[in-house]
């Protein structure tokens, strides 16, 4: 009797070629990959693997009710029915995970337009520092050539 079945290791192992895909240098590094694995899942996958959990689980019960006799079905739809929980705690934690990573995306964001906002701030006292120096050295310059004239004036008399 076939029986279709979801390829479950491609399903799980999704994530796990994303992260592994190339060398892993640190734990900070792995933790990134994985972020940006989890990232990468769009609701469409999520949905679609959904529906294909679904769809097995009704042919297991399709199955079960026209044969009925069969002890095997029932532990594989127990099986299968431990598995649709599985996948969809696995879900839910990528919801979660993946509304997690956009706060933090945004709080990211926000920190950096502060740190921006603070450089320029920086710049520009110094900007003005600097303008108020120059103005101050040709203060100096103009009383060096008013004191050489006073003295040139004292001198001649």
């Amino acid at each position: 009797m076939y029986r279709h079945r979801p390829n479950v290791k491609y399903k799980k192992g999704f994530v796990k070629d994303k992260v592994y895909s190339t060398p892993v240098e640190n734990l900070n590094h792995l933790r990134r990959k994985i972020y940006q694995a989890i990232a990468n899942i769009t609701p469409q996958m999520l949905q679609n693997t959904w529906m294909e959990v679904e769809y097995n689980l009704n042919m297991e019960i399709f199955l079960l009710v026209t044969i009925p006799d069969s002890p095997q079905s029932c532990v594989e739809l127990n099986l299968e029915c431990d598995m649709v929980e599985e996948q969809h705690e696995v879900m839910q934690d990528r919801v979660a995970v993946k509304r997690k990573l956009t706060v933090t995306r945004e709080e990211d964001e926000l920190n950096e337009i502060e740190a921006l906002k603070k450089r320029k701030l920086e710049l520009e006292i110094r900007r003005l520092e600097l303008e108020v120096w120059e103005k101050e050295n040709a203060l100096h310059v103009k009383h060096s050539y008013l004191t050489n004239d006073i003295e040139e004036i004292g001198d001649g008399q």
